[in-house]
């Protein structure tokens, strides 16, 4: 994770980082994303619903923390503070997905803009090596 995280700020790609980030450190479903919640610091998670049994059934929102990653520390409040701020935004594939009230078109697109970059790419190629 760290090196995915340095490659995409190493590349200017602060949107995507921060998605990773709140995907990778908070333990999120990509889908998820469309249901966050910054409040008084603290980042909560409604529900998404998933199939049709659990259409009708209402979960209740969760708070969630971050993973401290070892050398990493406080890169969850970071990402946090930068989707509270505005300051960054979450990429413009995804946004347009959560506009549209797509949980599985936001990830769809979550997965597609990893795939088109490049150092995840080269992960992949050295997972299917190894």
């Amino acid at each position: 994770m760290y090196e995915l995280l340095d490659a995409l700020r190493d590349e200017g790609r602060d949107d995507l980082h921060l998605a990773v980030s709140l995907v990778g450190l908070f333990g999120l479903r990509p889908a998820e994303l469309c249901v966050l919640r910054v409040e008084e610091g603290k980042l909560y998670v409604g529900s998404v619903k998933r199939n049709a049994r659990t259409l009708k059934v209402a979960k209740p929102e969760r708070r969630v923390l971050p993973l401290d990653l070892p050398g990493r520390e406080g890169e969850g409040a970071r990402a946090l503070a930068l989707l509270h701020s505005g300051l960054v935004k979450i990429p413009a594939a995804i946004r347009s997905q959560i506009e549209a009230g797509s949980h599985k078109g936001v990830g769809d697109a979550f997965r597609q803009l990893l795939d088109r970059f490049p150092f995840w790419k080269s992960l992949v190629v050295a997972r299917s090596l190894g």
